[in-house]
């Protein structure tokens, strides 16, 4: 008499990377009062593209890049001895994605309410961390290259969660910052699987600076544009000898023109030029 028994996982299987789905089919098969082994029974199947049985060891396996889901697969052991004496059974995989995904908001703070963007004001960043896997994720971390994180880790993410207040980012606008402009920044959320594996994400901005210029190194990375307006005036004056008479009399005039410039990084408007001895049109 042969016996081959269906079997079934345990621990689901990453389906990002696959691999050993933690079954051995002969394990639970027997043949007469022994147990089924390579060297006795014969296996046979036909495999599926998510799943394959190795007929020496009896392991299962999952293909990589095998979306969430519950697979089977189908083998026949057969008595090496009578080819006729077989049994079939079914082999259930269940397997999941982990997947996480994070996104970064900032907002400028005016330390002091000049309106002029100083070294000391900061940005405040808010996040919200999402379990778009199918199966849950715990010691959930976020950390920033460019910010300081305060908040979490996050025991537990249940599937299809979001959380968008345990974590909070604040970035200190320095000098550098300044001259360039603006503020590049990249967060990651990470977080763990059923089986100890680490899933990452990392973040996007739900609300892009459309005008900013993107960091090719970097094209996911939130961009804050640091508001430093400054303005500039050169000025020049030509003596007109109203007469021409050579010499300087009362009712000659200076005539000043001046060139004004935006040097700084964001448009100005309503721009006047006065003059404390001069009538300026």
């Amino acid at each position: 008499c042969i016996n081959a028994e269906d079997d079934s996982n345990t621990t689901p299987v990453n389906g990002v990377t696959g691999g050993d789905a933690g079954i051995n089919v002969y394990n639970n098969d027997t043949l007469g009062t022994s147990a089924a082994t390579a060297s006795n029974v014969t296996l046979t199947f036909t495999p599926t593209a998510q799943l394959s049985i190795n007929p020496t060891t009896g392991a299962v396996t999952v293909t990589p890049g095998t979306p969430a889901g519950t697979y089977t697969i189908d083998y026949t052991i057969c008595e090496t001895a009578d080819l006729d004496n077989c049994d079939t059974a079914t082999v259930t995989v269940i397997v999941v994605v982990p997947s996480i995904e994070i996104t970064k908001n900032g907002v400028y703070a005016d330390a002091n309410g000049d309106g002029i963007t100083n070294v000391g004001d900061t940005i405040n960043y808010t996040f919200v961390v999402t379990n778009t896997g199918n199966t849950v994720l715990t010691n959930v971390t976020v950390t920033d290259n460019n910010a300081v994180v305060t908040g979490g880790p996050l025991a537990s993410l249940a599937i299809g969660a979001s959380d968008a207040t345990t974590f909070t980012a604040v970035h200190t606008i320095t000098a550098a910052d300044i001259a360039a402009g603006y503020v590049y920044n990249l967060a990651t959320a990470t977080g763990t699987d059923p089986s100890g594996n680490p899933v990452t994400g990392t973040s996007t901005d739900p609300t892009p600076c459309t005008t900013c210029p993107v960091d090719p190194t970097c094209p996911d990375c939130t961009i804050t544009p640091v508001v430093a307006p400054a303005i500039s005036i050169v000025k020049d004056g030509v003596y007109a000898d109203a007469n021409g008479d050579g010499i300087t009399n009362v009712g000659d005039t200076i005539n000043y023109t001046f060139v004004v410039t935006n040097t700084g990084n964001t448009v100005l408007t309503n721009v006047t030029v006065t003059d404390n001895n001069a009538v300026v049109t």
